[in-house]
């Protein structure tokens, strides 16, 4: 049997400053990359990955099944303390 070459999918994020997002595959084909560099030549991939909150980034999701049976996100709300000012 010839296994399909892996199907790749990219989209720009930008996790709200209240919310930690951790984007994971239980699958060991299937990676999240990072994207960065000039012309997108530097990639980072893993099987989890937690986004900075605030922060955009570039991701590459690249698996051989699809992308929505694929993987998790999970979403955790980021409480922050009120700041008294004197």
């Amino acid at each position: 049997m010839i296994t399909p070459p892996p199907a790749s999918f990219e989209t720009t994020v930008l996790p709200k400053k209240d919310l930690e997002v951790k984007v994971s595959s239980k699958l060991p084909d299937c990676t999240v990359c990072t994207v960065s560099g000039d012309n997108d030549t530097q990639k980072s991939c893993q099987v989890s990955l937690t986004l900075v909150p605030g922060l955009d980034v570039k991701l590459q999701f690249i698996c051989s099944k699809p992308i929505e049976q694929s993987y998790t996100v999970t979403l955790t709300s980021v409480l922050g303390y009120p700041q008294w000012s004197r």
